[in-house]
């Protein structure tokens, strides 16, 4: 279903509610844009054309652009599930670690050659592993250890010194910026810019760019052959390997399974999201305000049902995600956290 005839409605933000009981505890505000495939904004919730955020994790589908263009991925001989881990903000879970050690030993590095720094795996289970073994956390399990191996990957292909690769001067950083720039329409040279919990820079984007940025997934934007063919790539590792984009129990992996390749997600920290609907031809980033993930999850999954990517039952069957159940600590519900109005009114 296309929604270019109603090109540039705006809306309220998005508000996600969190009761307890019958009342009303908390309310998130959240922004967020829409675009066509080429770009056009669809409808606007807040002033999303205008409002700027750190987009942090939720464009990591960009960033791995350098991984293919660099002539990394073809002469290292990486798949899909390479490719869905330099996308990824992953769990720690076994698979995910041991790909990137592979990952690393094949391209003759190692994790001292990671920036990114150690914390415990965001699957509870495996955390708990690893302190009932008294084993601290690596490198490995931070979850932007397989965008920093593509990194790597990328700069020994080009033959770029790894050293101090999180500097904004360093020849990586400078072309991921320029990637940015072609793909987001917006001059990140002289935006605000600070340090991504992986340590290396983040940039303050519009909404608007970001989603523009996030369009080129959708299959017929008109685009270079060469570019055109990168993102064939990145679209199909995350569509069939979308376990490694996140992980057990992640909204994005499940959401992806459950739609059989019609859309792709991703996340970012301090409640941002960004994705594609690949049969609408629509794309879209949004911002909690307050940075709250709770509200994250749940204004995604309202945004992708008001514009015909989740169906009914589908977003019954995410209801985890996109309406979660508040508990007390004995494990009782006791409330609810929702989108109390249609978006599209």
């Amino acid at each position: 279903m296309s929604f270019r005839h109603n090109s540039g409605n705006s809306y309220p933000p998005i508000e996600v509610h969190v009761t307890r009981g019958n009342f009303t505890e908390s309310v998130h505000l959240i922004d967020a844009a829409v675009v066509d495939h080429q770009g056009q904004l669809v409808a606007s919730f807040g002033p999303a054309e205008t409002i700027r955020t750190y987009p942090r994790s939720a464009i990591k589908m960009l960033q791995a652009v350098n991984l293919i263009e660099s002539g990394a991925y073809h002469r290292f001989d990486l798949n899909d599930r390479h490719l869905s881990l330099a996308c990824s903000s992953h769990n720690g879970e076994a698979p995910h670690t041991n790909l990137v050690l592979d990952w690393l030993e094949r391209i003759g590095m190692s994790e001292e050659d990671l920036v990114c720094g150690p914390h415990y795996p965001y699957d509870e289970k495996t955390a708990r592993e690893l302190i009932h073994r008294g084993l601290s956390p690596r490198p490995c399990h931070n979850n932007c250890s397989g965008k920093h191996t593509a990194f790597l990957t990328s700069m020994k292909a080009l033959d770029w010194n790894p050293k101090h690769y999180d500097a904004f001067d360093h020849p990586l950083q400078k072309y991921l910026r320029k990637i940015l720039f072609e793909l987001s329409e917006e001059d990140l040279s002289h935006a605000p810019w600070g340090i991504d919990g992986c340590g290396i820079p983040t940039y303050a984007m519009s909404l608007l760019g970001m989603a523009r940025g996030l369009r080129f997934l959708l299959p017929d934007v008109s685009v270079s052959a060469e570019r055109n063919e990168t993102f064939r790539l990145i679209r199909e590792a995350v569509l069939k390997q979308p376990y490694y984009v996140g992980g057990s129990g992640d909204f994005c992996s499940d959401l992806m399974m459950h739609t059989q390749g019609r859309m792709i997600l991703k996340s970012g920290a301090e409640g941002v999201y960004a994705g594609t609907l690949l049969l609408e031809g629509l794309s879209f980033a949004l911002k909690v305000r307050d940075g709250n993930a709770r509200a994250a999850r749940v204004a995604a999954g309202a945004l992708l049902r008001a514009f015909h990517g989740l169906t009914d039952h589908e977003f019954l069957q995410l209801s985890s995600h996109t309406q979660p159940e508040v508990k007390n600590w004995a494990g009782l519900t006791v409330g609810k956290i929702f989108v109390p109005h249609p978006l599209l009114g």
